[in-house]
């Protein structure tokens, strides 16, 4: 993902370094978590979200990446509520409120749309 996000070695592309680094979360690597974060916080690729962002910071902290660690720490001093937040979200959804979370939508079935 950093090739695609710094343009080291091929064209900058945000999206593909975005999704190479969620496909990178997924398989375990904090060092992705922790650059999913970060774009997520600055907006690069994808849409601007302290919540996201939070979430792969803490993501990545719980794999002991030190960068990380402060990066939660940061957000957590200056967004006091983001940790309430977090768990309020994942409740209510669990819960099948989707109506009060209408950032979080359906996936599109998007296998023929390129």
């Amino acid at each position: 993902g950093s090739c695609y996000q710094f343009g080291l070695g091929v064209a900058i592309d945000y999206r593909k370094a975005v999704r190479l680094y969620k496909k990178s979360a997924t398989q375990g690597y904090g060092i992705a978590s922790y650059s999913l974060g970060y774009c997520f916080l600055k907006g690069i690729g994808v849409g601007r979200s302290i919540d996201v962002a939070y979430k792969y910071f803490k993501q990545s902290a719980n794999q002991d990446f030190s960068l990380a660690m402060k990066e939660t720490k940061h957000l957590l001093d200056e967004h006091p509520n983001l940790e309430r937040r977090q768990d309020r979200k994942s409740h209510g959804f669990q819960a099948g409120h989707r109506r009060d979370f209408p950032h979080i939508r359906k996936p599109i079935n998007r296998k023929f749309i390129r």
